[in-house]
């Protein structure tokens, strides 16, 4: 293990899990702050819900297994060299929540067929505005989905500085759809892909 990071979290509105846009910016921004520069692509998985604070640890090689179960995994590339990150639990509560409005964050989309796009918006963080996009666009396309659909799996080649996104388009193109398992869309901004995302269904009552 390269370092490691206790991350203290907020819950985003009235959820009781940490929402998968917040461990990836604080994926991103462990990154930064060890490499000194942002990585060239970052490939993030999320594998269960994070109910208390987290710690983030940077591997070189491959991250040996242990007893820590693992809520989250990145691998990322800095210039050509790769490198993991994970964020395990700290058994350490979470006290406090912030607002946050999904609903303000996308209320200038537009959605055609099935493709979803939005102008960047200064107020909230790209893959806050990435995440929220895709969910309008599944709730629109599948409304009868008998669940909850959240964020499983993103991959950003390139264009991973938050300094590049302002006074651009975010577009989101619905490819495939496991049953109401899995579904895969493509992003891009202004009409450049960038990468991909992945949704699940948890079919249940979590908010």
């Amino acid at each position: 293990m390269l370092t490691e990071k206790i991350i203290d979290f907020k819950f985003k509105g009235n959820r009781s899990y940490v929402h998968g846009t917040d461990i990836y910016d604080s994926m991103l921004l462990t990154a930064r702050e060890y490499f000194g520069e942002y990585p060239t692509q970052m490939i993030c998985s999320f594998h269960s819900l994070l109910r208390n604070q987290g710690i983030c640890r940077i591997y070189e090689g491959k991250m040996p297994l242990g007893d820590d179960q693992v809520y989250a995994f990145s691998n990322i590339f800095i210039k050509t060299q790769p490198f993991q990150e994970s964020i395990i639990d700290s058994d350490r509560p979470i006290l406090s929540s912030y607002e946050y409005d999904e609903e303000e964050v996308t209320e200038s989309i537009e959605v055609v067929k099935e493709t979803a796009r939005m102008l960047v918006k200064s107020t909230y963080t790209y893959i806050e505005q990435i995440v929220a996009l895709t969910k309008k666009l599944h709730i629109t396309l599948y409304p009868d989905a008998p669940g909850k659909w959240l964020l499983s799996k993103i991959k950003i080649e390139k264009m991973i500085d938050p300094a590049i996104y302002p006074g651009h388009t975010i577009i989101i193109d619905a490819e495939k759809k496991f049953h109401y398992r899995l579904t895969q869309c493509a992003i891009s901004l202004d009409d450049k892909p960038i990468g991909n995302i992945w949704f699940s269904l948890l079919p249940s009552k979590e908010k």
